[in-house]
């Protein structure tokens, strides 16, 4: 576990949220600190030891998914909603709460990478959050990336004017591949962003990662084909 990867989440709508509400600030979930859960309006500064980049990138993370109607209404049955699904925020532990949303990041100089678990409303996600939106326009991070929606978005202009990356989730097909869209390679420093989805087309090692064979390459002793380091 030494030589792992510092992994870093935030929460969905499928997580044991009682658990995760214990934390107060990102902290380790694993006994090797190699696992870090981030709280909603939260961030981590990320040092690149392999690199001449000295600056940390900040890392900032907003999970949950928005009310069931975000916006007041005209009309009596609208407001009724509106107010019911506000009430629901604060008794169901999936959703996140609009006021709380709206003043997340304040005082932050930046955030370099935007984490949601729900993604922006917007053309190419007409289905998204609208308060989510909000946050991207007011924080403008580099890079926003978001999950949730079964589909994979991007990589195009976000709100924000960041890099937005909708991502599939992490699977594996019937042929045993990796799902398309489900990861992907964000290089980033001072002056370049870049974030591409790999296949076994461009990335040879993939082939050798499939659903019958993936836990055997983690096995001790066992030669893993590597990546090659991201900045």
């Amino acid at each position: 576990m030494q030589d792992s990867p510092f992994t870093y989440f935030i929460r969905g709508n499928h997580e044991d949220f009682n658990y995760l509400a214990s934390f107060s600030k990102p902290s380790a979930v694993d006994p090797w600190h190699k696992i870090f859960f981030i709280p909603d309006g939260h961030t981590v500064n990320i040092i690149d030891n392999y690199s001449l980049n000295l600056q940390p990138l900040v890392i900032g993370g907003f999970g949950g998914i928005p009310p069931s109607q975000e916006q007041r209404m005209r009309g009596k049955i609208a407001r009724k909603k509106y107010r019911k699904s506000q009430q629901n925020t604060c008794c169901d532990l999936r959703f996140f709460n609009e006021s709380f949303i709206k003043s997340a990041f304040d005082g932050l100089e930046k955030v370099d990478i935007l984490l949601t678990h729900a993604g922006p409303k917007f053309p190419n996600l007409p289905e998204g959050s609208a308060l989510i939106s909000e946050l991207a326009e007011r924080v403008k991070p580099r890079v926003h990336l978001f999950g949730h929606h079964h589909k994979v978005v991007g990589p195009c202009k976000g709100p924000g004017d960041s890099l937005l990356v909708g991502l599939e989730h992490l699977n594996f097909t019937n042929s045993g591949e990796l799902t398309q869209g489900s990861w992907g390679i964000l290089s980033i420093n001072e002056k370049y962003t870049e974030f591409i989805f790999p296949s076994s087309e461009n990335f040879e090692c993939l082939r050798t990662l499939r659903h019958g064979s993936y836990r055997s390459l983690l096995t001790p002793g066992i030669a893993i084909p590597t990546l090659p380091h991201i900045i």
